[in-house]
């Protein structure tokens, strides 16, 4: 199972915001992750994102937005408690559904232990974000933002 796809943030606009012109919903949503990546980029900037459930489909009006941000082992834990509670109080003032786990891209620094943690974490994400109602739909993407296009978010943000 591979749908995990790519973006840019303007690439995200175009096809999730932009082509549902008079949609005010996913154009509030959109502002909404990105200010709510802005404020996550003051605490830690993660290694990359996933964006996954109904705003990246064609569903018209979606509830929200389901993201799952990925940073380093050692950063998550130097940081977790604070990062908790920004996610939990930011996914509520943004309507957007935040999670944290730990990243793959700096798989040599992980003890054996981690590395399963680690897979097993992503594969349980990238589950959850194919699962439509129960059943595994390869239609359904995970879209993916990398580190670089985060920062960049953040700096434009502010």
């Amino acid at each position: 199972m591979n749908n995990i796809k790519k973006y840019t943030f303007l690439e995200i606009y175009r096809e999730f915001v932009e082509k549902y012109e008079k949609n005010n919903i996913r154009h509030k949503l959109f502002k909404n992750l990105k200010d709510f990546i802005g404020e996550m980029c003051n605490i830690l900037i993660p290694d990359y994102m996933w964006i996954g459930g109904s705003f990246v489909t064609d569903k018209e009006l979606p509830n929200d937005i389901d993201v799952v941000f990925f940073f380093e082992v050692e950063q998550v834990e130097e940081k977790k408690d604070i990062l908790k509670v920004l996610v939990e109080n930011l996914s509520k003032i943004f309507k957007i559904h935040g999670h944290i786990a730990w990243s793959d891209l700096h798989i040599e620094k992980l003890t054996p232990e981690n590395k399963k943690i680690v897979d097993d974490r992503k594969k349980y994400w990238e589950e959850t974000f194919s699962n439509n109602k129960g059943i595994i739909d390869n239609r359904k993407i995970i879209v993916q933002v990398s580190k670089d296009e985060i920062i960049n978010n953040c700096i434009n943000n502010n």
